[in-house]
């Protein structure tokens, strides 16, 4: 679970573990960017057939699990949605933006840092800053 958001990150309810075989399922079909279907579209498929609803967050949580676990190879998401990538440039291109993705956080959480130590840790009255 990720702090903060532990009701979106928690693990796979009993409900929820039952949806997996039906996406796994489902996401094989889906080769190629052009059958990429939205976050949405799938949400609403599954309450739909199976009255099972779902949250935008715990559907993502649903789909980092088959991924973790190898269900689907090559899993692939865009704006446009999850495909499974039919070429080894489609994954290379997700790799890329992945790290990207990373890299900007990471970015953002030495900001962060940084302006916490300058807010939070200044020195007491008793002490002299030099500034060197």
């Amino acid at each position: 679970m990720l702090k903060n958001f532990e009701e979106y990150t928690a693990e796979l309810s009993p409900e929820e573990r039952k949806v997996v075989p039906i996406l796994v399922n489902g996401l094989n079909k889906l080769i190629g960017k052009k059958n990429a279907w939205s976050n949405k579209r799938i949400a609403d498929i599954i309450q739909e057939r199976y009255n099972i609803k779902l949250s935008s967050p715990r559907l993502r949580k649903i789909i980092q699990y088959i991924r973790v676990k190898d269900l689907v190879p090559c899993l692939i998401a865009t704006s446009n949605g999850y495909y499974v990538a039919a070429t080894p440039k489609e994954v290379e291109d997700y790799i890329q933006s992945l790290e990207e993705r990373i890299n900007s956080i990471s970015l953002t959480k030495y900001s962060i840092e940084r302006q916490y130590k300058n807010k939070y840790n200044k020195p007491s009255n008793n002490q002299i800053n030099l500034g060197l």
